[in-house]
């Protein structure tokens, strides 16, 4: 009788274990999750939005939690495409990133240093796009200073010599395999504006 009730007392802690177990697996496993890890965010909540005929459209919020962390845990699968991170009151839009259909999709970034601290661990797609806009704020800075001097031969040529390098750049990104950037994004039928703005010489004041 002594063993039957020393089970009889197990049993109930042993079956909330196992929910909780259960529980927290379903939880790490949710499919169509974005989990942002967002250092010296000030932010309780943020947006999960896209663009809709020039209109932020906001799709989801996600709170912070004890860390630095936001959590999307979506109902339904996005559509492949272009989608953004706005601050509580969509004043403030922090970066964009791609959707490809392929979750969970993990990102990692500082306030402080939005541009150059961007990344992704699960997904090439974001990884090149974040490097190609670090590419372009390094030509845009380049550029800049060299405009403000005098407009001389020298200045002229270093600026054919950055316009060159970045459409290299770009060309280089595109593969008929699909295995690079923009191929990745015609691939998933992105928006051929957004493509056509990415690699057009206007990013560099052309």
């Amino acid at each position: 009788m002594a063993s039957t009730s020393r089970l009889s007392r197990v049993a109930p802690f042993s079956l909330i274990v196992l929910i909780l177990a259960f529980s927290f697996k379903l939880k790490a496993q949710t499919p169509n999750q974005i989990r942002i890890e967002f250092k010296n965010a000030i932010d309780s909540k943020i947006f999960l939005a896209s663009y809709e005929f020039n209109q932020i459209l906001v799709i989801d919020s996600a709170f912070k939690d004890e860390g630095s962390e936001y959590r999307f845990n979506l109902s339904y699968a996005l559509t492949p495409g272009m989608y953004m991170i706005t601050n509580a009151s969509k004043s403030e839009m922090y970066f964009d990133f791609f959707v490809d259909g392929n979750f969970p999709l993990l990102l990692s970034v500082d306030k402080n240093n939005l541009l150059q601290t961007l990344n992704s661990s699960s997904h090439k797609i974001n990884r090149d796009y974040f490097a190609l806009t670090q590419k372009w704020s390094h030509w845009n800075n380049v550029l800049a200073k060299i405009q403000s001097e005098n407009n001389t031969k020298e200045s002229t040529n270093k600026i054919a010599e950055i316009r060159k390098e970045s459409l290299m750049y770009c060309d280089s990104m595109f593969k008929k395999n699909y295995t690079n950037l923009l191929g990745l994004m015609l691939k998933l039928k992105i928006n051929p504006d957004v493509v056509t703005c990415i690699c057009s010489p206007s990013y560099l004041g052309g």
